[in-house]
């Protein structure tokens, strides 16, 4: 008789503790898991199943977890989804080839990746946060520096030819 688990990111979490890594990595894995799994409402008899949505975020957790822990083996990552090495290696190709393009999958993708780089740097890397119109003139600020550095460039250049 198979026993239920309250939360579905536990059986996750379980074989993420028999890996055999550096605890911050551990921790790091299973708040990703966790978010995602809550983000998607992935519920506990979810699990074990085909459900798209299921395959999709693991998809995406597998591609994030091989681009920020390169040192994981595939076969390590396969083992935290019950899978395949071979099977990660689809994942991968499939976030590449198709949910990639799925805003959804995007999305999810950025904010687990952000969650790695906090919980391993302390900084998040992306801008979220930030509306078009800020990163516009944002945009604009730089190009005016820009411009600006290249005349002072051209000067210097024309000061050392003269």
């Amino acid at each position: 008789m198979k026993t239920e688990v309250k939360d579905s990111w536990i059986p996750a979490w379980e074989e993420v503790d028999k890996i055999i890594t550096e605890p911050t990595t551990k921790a790091c894995i299973k708040s990703i898991i966790k978010h995602a799994y809550e983000r998607h409402s992935i519920k506990p008899k979810d699990l074990d199943t085909r459900k798209r949505v299921l395959i999709d975020v693991n998809v995406v957790l597998a591609t994030v977890i091989g681009e920020q822990f390169r040192n994981l083996p595939l076969r390590v990552i396969g083992a935290i989804f019950k899978k395949h090495h071979a099977s990660i290696i689809h994942y991968k190709k499939t976030y590449e080839n198709v949910l990639c393009a799925i805003p959804a999958y995007l999305l999810l993708h950025r904010e687990v990746t952000d969650i790695c780089v906090y919980e391993k740097y302390g900084v998040v890397q992306a801008i979220t946060g930030k509306s078009n119109n800020e990163l516009k003139a944002e945009c604009m600020r730089l190009m005016a520096i820009n411009r600006e550095l290249e005349s002072k460039l051209a000067t210097i250049k024309e000061l050392a030819y003269a």
